[in-house]
């Protein structure tokens, strides 16, 4: 029967908390189909009792960082929402460079040295003729008035 002994000491050495308890006690919980002693004699160890209590202390833990969360919500819908409506600006700016761009080259190619440079030269040659057209009137004897409506 020495494996028998073994057998009983190995579980009071692996399981110190029912070491007390007697080998009918061991073999009616073994033996038996009732849940609820099974399920008692269970809880009565030390270690799933500790268990229980560490599960409803981080039950209670994760209870009020839900209350936590759930405070806040009102405020994280209000950056929900004004997060939402800059990236709706944000998309509508995006939309609307292409033009602006655009616009931004014909004004730039506008304002070009060599295109006001350009725009100087036509002025001066509209000047030019202009006064050129003046100085022929005045030697055929027209008034400056018949010369404006030349032009």
């Amino acid at each position: 029967m020495r494996g028998g002994s073994g057998g009983a000491s190995r579980l009071a050495t692996d399981f110190p908390c029912i070491a007390s308890w007697s080998r009918d006690d061991l073999s009616a919980i073994a033996d038996n189909t009732d849940a609820a002693l099974t399920d008692a004699a269970v809880h009565a160890l030390p270690d799933v009792q500790a268990w229980a209590k560490a599960h409803a202390a981080l039950l209670e833990e994760v209870e009020r960082a839900a209350a936590r969360n759930e405070a806040r919500r009102p405020e994280l819908e209000s950056l929900r929402s004004e997060t939402l409506r800059a990236y709706e600006h944000a998309r509508t700016l995006q939309a609307q460079w292409p033009a602006v761009e655009r616009a931004l080259h014909e004004a730039r190619k506008r304002f070009m040295p060599f295109a006001m440079q350009s725009q100087l030269q036509m002025a001066a040659n509209q000047l030019h003729d202009e006064s050129e057209a003046f100085a022929n009137a005045y030697v055929e004897g027209l008034t400056p008035m018949d010369v404006c409506t030349l032009y």
